[in-house]
């Protein structure tokens, strides 16, 4: 039986870990597409509070207009134990009573007793209304010096409320890449993390067993030569780690629709076919170095862990420390994340072609020492069990 069918029937035992790795990373993206925000806008927080009219006048009507502009205006709430209910279950940010006698003593300059309130004390919420409400009583009172009567300074401060600015975000498509959602950006990052653990975890104990001592000694038996047996076990690595690949840039393509199909997701996309070359070589070395599957398992953790933390695939690269960036440039999963960047635009990243180059080249570079290091690591062995 040639040694490729060989290899793809032992792999047949490690396919539960394939599509285990591979549902629980679908399961993941389907949570980023769900909370993936392509809208750039900004929003202020609306509070909720409870007003209280006593005054009934048109200065604290304006007050009232004013803080509705900013916040949503909930009814009246009667009694104090009503009031701490309510505070206490966060159906309302802040309880206003505007005390009878408002607008007469912010004519006159006074500044107590004008409001009462119930808040939970030192909260967010109360701090922003205070400053909401300290910005309109200064411009009130910059009326008020300038001569005008009470209603009418409430008017004219009722409407610096009015004014909404219209803010666009533009982005010059000469240097910036960014059409690729956060949802599909957080896929391809958390990508090394699973092609490491589905084709080093699968293939790597598949070659263990078939450099067994029993099955190489049979193996040299036939007539099969130790170079084709050698060319069908990469080839048989090689065919699983496209599989692999492609099966998940077809799931990527069928979560993100248009979005996989723009002009940089073909960067997006080059960029992690070379890093699967990566990861298919960092397969053969731990299939040569390592001695047993318990062993290999530890490593495939262990290394799996340390690539994606250290690199900024787990933590984003702008949340690490210089100490640590410095040492995760000797990493190839950095230089994936760089190129992901530049190709997505993500975080406001510059499109350079030079730096994109240089991170592809990168990675391809550890690809090809870490091959040639695994080279010698067999030929070695090679010798070895000959010599034996």
């Amino acid at each position: 039986m040639p040694v490729f069918k060989v290899f793809l029937r032992i792999l047949k035992k490690y396919r539960i870990v394939m599509f285990m790795y591979i549902a629980i990373f679908v399961s993941l993206s389907i949570g980023l597409i769900k909370f993936d925000k392509q809208d750039t806008g900004f929003e202020a927080e609306r509070l909720t509070i409870s007003v209280s009219d006593l005054d009934q006048t048109a200065a604290s009507k304006a007050l009232i207009a004013y803080i509705s502009a900013y916040n949503e205006i909930a009814a009246p709430i009667i009694g104090k134990d009503a009031v701490l209910d309510q505070l206490y279950f966060r159906s309302v940010d802040l309880v206003l009573t505007i005390e009878e006698g408002y607008a007469e003593r912010l004519a006159a300059g006074e500044t107590e007793p004008l409001l009462t309130d119930y808040r939970v004390p030192d909260s967010y919420s109360a701090a922003l209304f205070d400053a909401q409400l300290e910005r309109y009583l200064t411009a009130v009172s910059g009326y008020l010096v300038s001569g005008l009567e009470i209603n009418a300074a409430a008017q004219k401060a009722l409407e610096t409320a009015k004014p909404q600015i219209a803010v666009e975000t533009l982005q010059d498509e000469k240097t910036t890449a960014g059409t690729v959602g956060n949802g599909m950006i957080g896929y391809f990052r958390y990508l090394p993390y699973i092609l490491i653990g589905v084709l080093v975890s699968a293939i790597s104990p598949t070659v263990l067993v078939l450099m067994s001592k029993e099955i190489r000694n049979r193996m040299n038996c036939s007539a099969i030569s130790t170079s084709s047996q050698t060319a069908q076990i990469s080839l048989g690595i090689i065919v699983v780690s496209l599989g692999v690949y492609a099966l998940l840039t077809g799931i990527a393509a069928l979560l993100f629709g248009s979005d996989f199909w723009t002009w940089n997701s073909w960067y997006v996309n080059l960029n992690s076919l070379v890093f699967m070359l990566f990861c298919t070589v960092l397969t053969m070395f731990l299939s040569q170095t390592a001695p047993n599957t318990l062993v290999l398992n530890m490593i495939v953790t262990t290394a799996n862990l340390l690539l994606c933390f250290l690199g900024g695939v787990f933590v984003p690269q702008e949340f690490l420390s210089e100490t640590v960036l410095r040492f995760s440039r000797f990493l190839p999963t950095y230089w994936y994340v760089r190129g992901l960047y530049l190709a997505t635009g993500y975080n406001g990243e510059p499109w350079n072609a030079t730096d994109y180059a240089m991170c592809v080249c990168l990675q391809l570079g550890f690809a090809i020492a870490l091959f040639c290091i695994t080279l010698l690591i067999a030929r070695n062995k090679r010798q070895t069990q000959s010599n034996a």
